[in-house]
């Protein structure tokens, strides 16, 4: 609350306060999936098998963001080397996604949705597997127990997700199988109604006792590549055998003192770095909050940005992205020289 020039006071709309504490904190988009992960570290386990136990909440309560066939990035502050590490668990295209496949198939782009959409190996369950073996204190098993509990027994479904399954009840009812899930009689599910999912249920009970190998080479590699091919989806059992993560140094910049890291391309994050080295070079305070000239440099600092993420941002196996170019001071001041003092 602020006292403003009149000499009555108005409320700013700043968002919810800030969480203090001493002992750490677990913050996820779903209440469910924080609880999860508290207690975890409640437990005395490590702050990446918190992370984990989140993200296996939010694949069963929170699906139209995150699911066992998405990826994972994930950037880690280990204590006892004083240093911050990278893992990307992102996927590969799959091995038969050829350019002359979707000639042969008279395409000219390659679908946006779909089972013909370039498919990526699915790379969580395989990061989460990486990061235990590294990091975990408790046993792998301990991790998935609540998000098996809401799976099996079901959960409340919130209204963000129910006006999700509204919006996109004409893609989920194209398969059989999405659509006796979320659709049940043929309708959305409601905010509040509880959601079952059994499959998934399964599916995390195999992850939770035999781990990666389950869902790359066991029964649920399997049936995903069959679900696949059945509508002549690119993956093959192969492609998902021979994935891995990758351990990498990440990039940072320094903004003010602080020193901000991002996960290297094929991720997005070298766009945020680049918009720092940008804002770094001129007085926010001075522009003032909310004002015109506020938000006139931050929008053409991100549009830029943008410009070159676009250029640039792919795997680097198959092009030689030049990151300390893009994060250079030359190649900031270049950007900020095209951006006007003028926010009319």
């Amino acid at each position: 609350m602020t006292l403003n020039k009149g000499g009555s006071f108005e409320f700013l709309q700043t968002g919810r306060p800030a969480a203090k504490g001493k002992n750490g904190a677990v913050s996820s988009p779903h209440y469910l999936a924080t609880q999860a992960g508290q207690e975890i570290i409640k437990k005395g386990g490590h702050a990446v098998e918190g992370a984990i136990a989140v993200n296996a909440v939010l694949c069963v309560v929170y699906p139209h963001m995150a699911g066992l066939g998405g990826d994972l990035f994930s950037l880690i502050w280990d204590q006892k080397d004083k240093d911050v590490t990278a893992l990307n668990g992102s996927g590969r295209s799959g091995s038969e996604a050829l350019r002359s496949f979707y000639h042969e198939k008279g395409y000219d782009t390659i679908p946006s949705r779909g089972p013909l959409s370039a498919n990526t190996v699915p790379g969580t369950v395989d990061a989460w597997w990486t990061m235990h073996q590294r990091y975990g204190k408790l046993k792998w098993e301990e991790l998935f127990e609540t998000a098996i509990h809401y799976a099996e027994k079901g959960f409340p479904v919130s209204e963000k997700f129910s006006r999700f399954i509204h919006e996109k009840q004409e893609v989920i009812e194209q398969y059989p199988s999405t659509k006796s899930v979320f659709l049940p009689n043929g309708q959305p599910l409601k905010t509040g109604e509880v959601l079952i999912q059994r499959d998934l249920a399964w599916s995390l009970k195999l992850i939770a006792a035999e781990g990666r190998k389950a869902f790359y080479e066991g029964d649920i590699a399997k049936k995903l590549v069959q679900s696949l091919q059945e509508s002549e989806g690119l993956l093959t059992e192969d492609d998902l055998k021979n994935h891995e993560s990758n351990w990498e140094k990440p990039l940072s910049t320094d903004y003010r003192g602080y020193q901000v890291y991002e996960v290297q391309p094929n991720t997005q994050g070298i766009a945020t770095l680049m918009m720092l080295n940008i804002l770094r070079q001129k007085d926010i305070t001075a522009l003032g909050d909310n004002t015109p000239g506020y938000y006139h440099l931050l929008t053409e600092a991100a549009k830029l940005s943008f410009y070159y993420r676009d250029q640039w941002v792919t795997d680097p196996d198959f092009k030689n992205i030049p990151m300390e170019e893009l994060l250079s001071e030359e190649q900031s001041a270049s950007i900020l020289s095209k951006i006007s003092d003028d926010a009319g």
